[in-house]
């Protein structure tokens, strides 16, 4: 077997905990952005199997270190409200890398803007013991820059090679 077909096997094996990571930590966002008075609408997932092997095959990332295995996601009403919930997920969760996606972009360009955060539960937290070390990715955005990610997402990575024959270039 090859190192991509082991590290299938391995996911295969270990989707449903990193689902379960994901769904937690969507639980304590929503939970603690909510009691702030902040709306927020959430959501979870754990990367399907053939996303997980494209993305080994970009050879950006082992399995080990793809922090994207699961996600969950904080969509808020307000920029105002970004560094907010920035703070409660610092407070919340252990957070490392803060990824500020928009950063980069000039004012006269148009592209992703999103806050990710690589994020594991604190050690206090009770299911922290299921979970130890594994890690999730945290979005952070609007509901603008939420609306304009599944737009851009689907007209350019769902309909590439269309895009690509009809010669128009990727954001």
């Amino acid at each position: 077997m090859t190192e991509i077909d082991n590290d299938r096997q391995r996911w295969l094996a270990e989707r449903e905990s990193y689902e379960h990571l994901a769904r937690v930590i969507e639980t304590i966002m929503a939970t603690a952005v909510r009691n702030s008075g902040v709306w927020c609408s959430t959501e979870s997932r754990a990367k399907e199997t053939h996303s997980i092997v494209k993305k080994l095959l970009k050879g950006k990332h082992t399995y080990e270190s793809m922090p994207d295995k699961a996600g969950a996601r904080c969509v808020v009403r307000y920029v105002s409200d970004l560094e907010h919930v920035v703070g409660i997920a610092q407070s919340e969760l252990n957070c490392r890398a803060i990824d500020r996606k928009a950063s980069g972009l000039g004012a006269e360009k148009l592209g992703y803007v999103s806050i990710h955060i690589d994020v594991g539960l604190n050690a206090t937290h009770p299911a922290h013991a299921t979970f130890g070390a594994m890690r999730a990715e945290l979005q952070i955005r609007t509901l603008a820059q939420h609306l304009w990610s599944e737009i851009s997402h689907d007209a350019m990575y769902k309909n590439e090679d269309t895009l690509a024959q009809i010669g128009v270039p990727r954001i």
